[in-house]
């Protein structure tokens, strides 16, 4: 990792399994080679930092923690926005989508979207069970295969279901209960909503000003 540093190759994402001959997980790494490749880079390292304490706490809690620190030294971490998480940008709610499609489809690994999945939960669980979109034991579920980071094999006698395959179909389900519509990111969703919020809260202040 450090010979690919000195190379000017940044870290963009790691592989959630290890790899069947090296038996270590894999690592991607991309080297910028002009202002689009700059920040497509950028973007990707960030991705990848505001996804390890999910990642590190699931899928690479068994990874050597000295692999870790290298990882972690690697990394170049972006300016965080105001709301304490790394900005935004169309592209990347673009690729965040199109990753959350694929778990929800059937075509991407839960180990590989579980970050993303665990950011979806955490936004988007509250309001759907205010408004009744979602059963209560899809959202425990959910609270414990994306929060909770409990392994799916073990939820299945808890949720009565016939297997592995069986407990993915049904938290892939409830993923999909989770998004307002078919092409609206989670960011681009959660922005709108914190814009309505503060317009409702100015509204009532601009009335009584005007009175």
């Amino acid at each position: 990792m450090r010979f690919w540093d000195r190379c000017a190759f940044r870290p963009a994402q790691i592989g959630t399994s290890r790899n069947a001959a090296s038996g270590e997980h894999a690592l991607v790494v991309l080297r910028r080679l002009d202002a689009r490749g700059r920040h497509f880079a950028a973007m990707a390292e960030a991705r990848l930092e505001s996804r390890l304490p999910v990642l590190l706490a699931g899928p690479l809690r068994t990874l050597d923690p000295v692999t870790v620190v290298a990882l972690v030294a690697a990394i170049r971490k972006a300016p965080l926005s105001a709301s304490g998480e790394p900005p935004s940008t169309p592209c990347r709610d673009a690729i965040d989508d199109h990753e959350l499609s694929g778990f929800i489809d059937g075509f991407r690994s839960l180990d590989a979207t579980l970050a993303l999945l665990s950011e979806l939960v955490r936004h988007r669980l509250g309001s759907c069970l205010r408004a009744g979109r979602i059963e209560d034991d899809d959202a425990a579920l959910l609270i414990a295969a994306a929060r909770q980071l409990r392994c799916p094999a073990k939820l299945i006698g808890r949720f009565g279901e016939n297997g592995r395959d069986a407990i993915l179909t049904r938290i892939r389900r409830a993923a999909a209960t989770l998004r307002s519509e078919p092409t609206e990111t989670l960011r681009l969703a959660t922005a709108r909503q914190d814009a309505a919020s503060s317009s409702r809260a100015v509204k009532p202040a601009t009335r009584e000003r005007a009175e």
